[in-house]
C-alpha cells in the first residue's frame, strides 16, 4: 500500500511539474535495471567458463593415458606378446621391433606379426576411443642398399613401415580420422648404432597414444 501511494504521489508531482520529473525518474531506474542486468549476464559467463574448466580438468584427468592404471593394463595385456609400452611425457608409446614385423629391407607386414597388431587394434579400440595415434617408423644409421632402387634412404623405408602399419590398424577398425604415419628415419635412435644390438633396437615402430586436449 505504501508503495502504490508512493507512487501516486510521484505521478501527481511529475503532473504537476510537466512530466519532467517522472521522465527522469523512469530513465534512472531503466538505467539502473541494465546496470543489474548486464552485472547478471557477466555472473553467467563467469560462471560457464568456471563449470567448463572444471569439466575439461575433470575430462583430462580421466583420459590421461599415461595414468599408472592404463600404463598397467597395457604392460600387461601386451608384454606377453613381446611388445613394450612406455610412458612418455604424458603419452603412451607401445614400441615394436622391425624383425618381428618386417623382413630386413621390406615394408610388408610379416603375417606372423599380425597377432601382436590385432591385439593393439583391439586395446585401441576399446581402452583409447577418442585419442589420436602417431605411427613413427625408425631406422638404424644403415642406408638399404640392397632395396635403393624402392627405398632410396631410411626416409622412405621408415615412413612405408609407418603407412604398412597405419593402414593395417585401420583395416582392424581404428578410425582413420584419428591416426597417422610419421617417418623419422634414423634421426630419434634408442640405443647406439656401433653395434647390432643397439641398431636392432632402433628399427622399430612405435604407436604413439597421445592424450586427450582440453575443450575451451
Amino acid at each position: 500500500m505504501r508503495i502504490v501511494l508512493k507512487a501516486a504521489a510521484f505521478i501527481m508531482l511529475g503532473a504537476m511539474t510537466g512530466g519532467c520529473w517522472v521522465d527522469s525518474y523512469v530513465r534512472d531506474q531503466e538505467r539502473e535495471i541494465e546496470g543489474l542486468q548486464e552485472r547478471y549476464n557477466t555472473l553467467q559467463l563467469q560462471h560457464a567458463n568456471m563449470q567448463a574448466m572444471m569439466s575439461a580438468q575433470a575430462q583430462e584427468k580421466r583420459r590421461d593415458v599415461s595414468a599408472p592404471d592404463a600404463l598397467l593394463e597395457l604392460q600387461k595385456q601386451l608384454e606377453a606378446l613381446g611388445i613394450k609400452v612406455t610412458a612418455k611425457g604424458g603419452t603412451l608409446v607401445v614400441t615394436l621391433v622391425n624383425s618381428i614385423l618386417f623382413d630386413s629391407g621390406k615394408a610388408a607386414i610379416r603375417p606372423e606379426a599380425r597377432r601382436s597388431l590385432d591385439e593393439v587394434a583391439r586395446l585401441l579400440r576399446d581402452k583409447f576411443t577418442d585419442n589420436m595415434i602417431r605411427v613413427e617408423g625408425h631406422t638404424d644409421n644403415i642406408a638399404p642398399q640392397k632395396v635403393k632402387n624402392v627405398y632410396p634412404t631410411n626416409w622412405e623405408l621408415s615412413a612405408a613401415r609407418s603407412i604398412a602399419v597405419v593402414r593395417y590398424l585401420i583395416d582392424k577398425g581404428i578410425n582413420r580420422e584419428r591416426i597417422y604415419g610419421s617417418a623419422f628415419a634414423d634421426t630419434a635412435p634408442v640405443a647406439t648404432n656401433s653395434t647390432e644390438a643397439g641398431r636392432a633396437q632402433n628399427r622399430r615402430v612405435e604407436i604413439v597414444i597421445l592424450p586427450m586436449l582440453p575443450v575451451t
